[in-house]
């Protein structure tokens, strides 16, 4: 092969390299369906080593004023991932247990005082969309030595079509 053949072979391998380039790669998602948006709960530990922590989440929608039910009781797992229609708002209802024995409280009103609710929720890109620490509880029940406190967590933003939003809930105990 002459020299002018090999320079034209190589050059147009340059430019063929140089075009791959500049395609812009996009990275892949899960297909969603159109008009919704994607939810992931990321998992959590139920109970920990004191018999606390974040016992269970329903997921409610409002489309017409008022809260509906839309997703039962979320317990404790590794990951869970819903479908949500993009135009809807969004309720979380959390409950957490809070040893009442380890904080030496004796009604649910002083216990309240130890435990705060956290929740972050963020698009595919990281970008946080919702950020709020302790919520105010609107219930609390009473099982031997556990309080259980139910939050709800309004998330106010509307979800975007074809988004996938990560929810991180944790909770913490002041001793």
């Amino acid at each position: 092969m002459s020299k002018r053949k090999i320079i034209t072979v190589a050059l147009l391998g340059l430019f063929i390299c140089s075009l791959l380039l500049l395609v812009p790669v996009q990275p892949v998602q899960p297909e969603i369906q159109k008009g919704t948006s994607q939810f992931v709960l990321a998992g959590w530990d139920y109970p920990d080593e004191y018999w606390q922590g974040i016992k269970g989440i329903n997921v409610y929608q409002n489309s017409s004023g008022a809260w509906v039910l839309s997703i039962g009781t979320i317990e404790p797992d590794e990951e869970t991932t819903f479908d949500w229609n993009a135009s809807l708002c969004i309720k979380l209802r959390v409950w957490v247990d809070l040893n009442k024995t380890l904080v030496r409280v004796s009604t649910t009103n002083e216990g309240k005082n130890y435990l705060r609710l956290n929740v972050t929720v963020s698009t595919s890109m990281d970008d946080i969309v919702f950020s709020q620490q302790n919520f105010t509880y609107f219930g609390a029940s009473i099982e031997d030595d556990i309080y259980t406190y139910s939050y709800d967590v309004v998330l106010n933003f509307l979800p975007l079509s074809s988004e996938i939003y990560t929810a991180t809930i944790t909770y913490e105990v002041f001793y």
